[in-house]
């Protein structure tokens, strides 16, 4: 598991531990920490029907201005 997660993220220096976080400590947010579990997923024939990874993760680059009327 480590293992793959340091392939993942590139982030080789970070020790991975329980307590690491994939947008704090990696760095992975938005699309990259969805592509990390989708590889998770794939790798590993884990079911993730019911993992909402919005829950967890804010939206990599939000809009500062989220509606604009014309």
């Amino acid at each position: 598991m480590v293992a793959f997660i340091h392939e993942q993220s590139r982030r080789y220096e970070v020790s991975i531990t329980l307590d690491t976080s994939i947008e704090n400590d990696l760095g992975l947010t938005g699309d990259d920490g969805e592509a990390l579990i989708l590889a998770f997923r794939k790798r590993y024939n884990v079911n993730i029907d019911y993992f909402y990874i919005t829950k967890y993760d804010e939206p990599e680059d939000p809009s500062p201005i989220p509606f604009v009327y014309y």
